[in-house]
C-alpha cells in the first residue's frame, strides 16, 4: 500500500471504530490516518544538509546578486541626490519645490530599498548557514551575512545625515521658484 493511497476499506480494516470515526469525520482519532500523515509528514529537524559545493555556490551568488543591487541602488540615490542639491533635472533646471519632491518622495525610497536589501541578503545567507554541516562552509556564510548586516546598519546610519544636509543646502537655496 502505498502513501496515500488509504482508502475507507483500509481504514475500516484496520480500525474496528473506522466507520464510526469516519462518519463523525474526525479522521484524527483513527490510527492507520494518523500513521498515513506521518508518513506524508517530513522529519522535522533530519532535512537533507546541502553540500559544501551547492551552499558555497549559494552564498557566492547570493552575495554578488545582493553586492550589485545595493551598488545598482546606491548609484541611483547619488545620480537622483544630484539632480536635488543641483536643480537640473535631464539638463532642464526644476523649481525648488519640484526638487523637495524628488528628495522626500525619491531618496528616501532608495534609502528604503537599499536597506530592505541589504537586509534580505544577510537573513538569505544566514538562512543557508543554517542547512550547512562543515563549520567552514558556515564560517564563511556568517562572513557574507555580516557584510549585508554592515551595509543594511551602514545606510541606516548614513541616510538621516544624507537628507538632512540635503534639506539644508535646498533651504538654503535663493534660486529658483
Amino acid at each position: 500500500m502505498g502513501i496515500g493511497l488509504l482508502t475507507r476499506a483500509h481504514l475500516v480494516g484496520r480500525h474496528d471504530g473506522g466507520v464510526a470515526t469516519l462518519a463523525a469525520g474526525n479522521l484524527d482519532q483513527c490510527p492507520a490516518w494518523r500513521e498515513s500523515m506521518l508518513l506524508q509528514e517530513p522529519t522535522k529537524g533530519l532535512e537533507k544538509a546541502m553540500s559544501n559545493l551547492e551552499a558555497i555556490g549559494l552564498i557566492l551568488a547570493t552575495l554578488l546578486g545582493g553586492y550589485l543591487s545595493i551598488v545598482y541602488t546606491t548609484k541611483a540615490l547619488n545620480e537622483r541626490a544630484d539632480m536635488v542639491l543641483s536643480g537640473i533635472v535631464n539638463g532642464v533646471p526644476a523649481s525648488k519645490r519640484h526638487r523637495h519632491i524628488m528628495l522626500y518622495h525619491g531618496c528616501v525610497q532608495y534609502f528604503g530599498g537599499a536597506v530592505a536589501l541589504a537586509s534580505i541578503l544577510a537573513i538569505g545567507v544566514l538562512r543557508i548557514a543554517d542547512t550547512v554541516d562543515d563549520p567552514n562552509v558556515r564560517m564563511l556564510a556568517y562572513l557574507a551575512a555580516a557584510f549585508g548586516i554592515f551595509a543594511a546598519v551602514g545606510i541606516s546610519i548614513l541616510a538621516p545625515f544624507f537628507l538632512l544636509h540635503c534639506a539644508r543646502v535646498l533651504r538654503d537655496t535663493t534660486a529658483g521658484p
